[in-house]
């Protein structure tokens, strides 16, 4: 086993709980120097068992910043996509009626009304199963969304339908705290004069933050990362 080991984390605390762990120590067992800190409170530090000789804590302990330093893309390379539209009336009417049905055969008869959401029609399902639907933190409405998606590209080739679903306003509402919180990160980026990125979001979920801040003169944003979870970077303008 190493004398010590070094550690990063979000904080102090996650990162000397890592080391324990991976030395197999209690923290009464153990000595904890603090390498570095960012402004985020991501932190970098060296543990090691009580008497053993650490060596000093220096500027070249710190290398590399504990913050992560995003690049904005100059340019995504062309990949051909399936065009997308939104559906039409006569779709949502015709999906309506599949998800009402779909929701008696669950033993869960609810009604689907359509209702006006940034900018677009969105199919709200109402009713005394509310709750079981939304489902833990989204998790229903997450399986009904896949669900209507499908429904609504059903033998389409060469294009693709972009439907909306909601329960109760639960999806609007939560459009509404994360649009809230990327106004205070760009307000937060501005004042610490540094990059703010969001946690991992799905492509609607990105989409709000992107339009909650598009008119915003001073601040802009990016995506990064890979696959269905990527993050929104916020920074000021250049």
């Amino acid at each position: 086993m190493a004398d010590y080991l070094e550690k990063e984390g979000p904080s102090v605390e996650e990162a000397v709980d890592s080391a324990l762990m991976a030395l197999g120590l209690g923290r009464d067992e153990a000595q904890v120097q603090v390498l570095g800190v960012a402004k985020s409170g991501r932190a970098k530090v060296r543990v090691a068992r009580l008497g053993v000789e650490l060596p000093p804590v220096e500027a070249s302990d710190q290398p590399v910043p504990l913050d992560p330093v995003y690049v904005k893309p100059a340019g995504q390379p062309f990949r051909e996509r399936i065009p997308a539209r939104y559906a039409s009336d006569g779709e949502l009417e015709a999906l309506k009626a599949k998800l009402e049905e779909m929701l008696g055969l669950m033993q869960r008869p609810s009604q689907v009304e359509t209702v006006e959401r940034l900018g677009f029609k969105v199919l709200n399902i109402r009713g005394e199963h509310e709750a079981v639907l939304i489902g833990k933190r989204g998790s229903g409405l997450q399986a009904i969304q896949v669900l209507a998606t499908e429904f609504a590209n059903k033998g389409l080739r060469g294009e693709k339908v972009q439907v909306q679903v909601d329960v109760a306003g639960y999806r609007a509402r939560q459009e509404d705290k994360l649009m809230a919180d990327a106004l205070s990160l760009a307000d937060q980026a501005l004042s610490e004069g540094r990059q703010l990125a969001t946690g991992p979001l799905t492509a609607a979920d990105r989409r709000v933050v992107h339009l909650a801040l598009k008119d915003r003169a001073d601040v802009e944003t990016f995506s990064v990362g890979e696959g269905e979870f990527k993050r929104v970077v916020i920074q000021k303008k250049e």
